[in-house]
């Protein structure tokens, strides 16, 4: 299966779009940047309502700010560490499409989650 990934610029923070069998936002970027989000997403070849889940690395603001507003317009699904969870209004656990596992990566938060494609 072919990967191809994304990144948005949005300011001093970048979000990443993976697309393989499905659609995978990494990150929800910072406060208030939802109209940057849907500027810069038409820059690539996915349309928002493509996207099938948020991956949130971790609960800093600069990385989940945006996410509950641009839930929202995707209609994805969000997942992060289960101890970070409560950091969103609407935060839960959700399973990943595809082949792709989340796994811990305690390098710059504690309870920091990358994905892997296995």
């Amino acid at each position: 299966m072919k990967v191809n990934i994304y990144p948005l610029v949005v300011g001093i923070v970048r979000y990443y779009l993976i697309k393989g069998e499905g659609i995978i936002m990494v990150d929800g970027g910072a406060p208030n940047k939802v109209k940057a989000f849907v500027k810069g997403i038409q820059r690539v070849p996915i349309r928002p309502e493509e996207i099938q889940l948020m991956v949130m690395t971790h609960g800093h603001p600069d990385h989940i700010g945006s996410a509950s507003a641009i839930k929202n317009i995707t209609g994805a699904r969000i997942a992060m560490h289960r101890e970070e969870k409560d950091c969103l209004e609407r935060g839960r656990k959700d399973s990943l499409p595809g082949a792709w596992e989340a796994l811990s990566g305690r390098h710059h938060s504690e309870t920091a989650v990358m994905i892997i494609h296995g």
